[in-house]
């Protein structure tokens, strides 16, 4: 797996509440791969679902807990 730097305010978010952040992959050999902000990015859209479900899943656990996530940082 490759490194990378990122950046953002993000983290200046989380100070303030829980949070989570994940990357999620949209890219594809078959639509061409780009880097994430070039004019010729062409996501592949089956990726949204695969981000919706996740979310789902996140959301359902903090309801079905209490408002305690069960998820542990990963990475």
């Amino acid at each position: 797996e490759d490194s990378q730097m990122i950046g953002d305010d993000f983290s200046y978010f989380a100070e303030l509440a829980p949070s989570a952040y994940f990357k999620l992959g949209v890219g594809s050999e078959e639509l061409g791969m780009y880097p994430l902000h070039s004019p010729m990015l062409n996501p592949d859209e089956k990726a949204l679902k695969i981000g919706a479900e996740l979310l789902t899943l996140i959301a359902v656990d903090f309801i079905n807990n209490g408002g305690e996530s069960n998820w542990n940082t990963i990475g």
